[in-house]
């Protein structure tokens, strides 16, 4: 006969279900808030790259940013918005960045001689000579597109 024994381990066992069944709510209820978490970070992270942008282009229209230095920033900006960065209005910050990412910048440029440098400023100026227009139009379009996100 079946008996107390057969009870018990079925208590055991539902006992231990129980606990596996709190465990995975507990699991899932902590992937919830981490996934949250992440995705909270994501769009702050968004807001402040497109912060970034707005302001770099704005400087750079005023005259405040030149222009070199606002497309090598904006370009790397832009990578955190892949779709923005591929449209046809925008493909100006790519091919200037094209002519000015071999460019000495930081300790890089520090290491230079002042004939080398003096050579990679002259170059660079003719870049931002080539491109400053459209790029610029290309900057207004950015900041009128990344300010209607908000």
């Amino acid at each position: 006969s079946r008996g107390l024994g057969d009870v018990y381990k079925r208590q055991a066992l539902s006992i231990y279900l129980g606990m596996l069944v709190k465990k995975l709510r507990e699991q899932d209820k902590k992937k919830t808030t981490m996934l949250q978490e992440f995705q909270d970070q994501a769009q702050k992270q968004a807001e402040y790259y497109k912060e970034s942008i707005v302001i770099i282009a704005k400087a750079t229209i005023s005259g405040d940013c030149e222009t070199s230095e606002a497309c090598l920033r904006i370009k790397k900006l832009l990578e955190y918005f892949p779709k923005i960065s591929k449209e046809e209005e925008f493909e100006i910050i790519e091919k200037m960045f094209a002519e000015l990412k071999d460019f000495s910048y930081l300790d890089d440029r520090k290491k230079l001689s002042k004939q080398e440098a003096y050579q990679q400023d002259k170059s660079r100026f003719q870049v931002e000579e080539k491109y400053k227009t459209d790029f610029v139009n290309s900057l207004e379009k950015l900041v009128t597109r990344f300010e209607s996100m908000n």
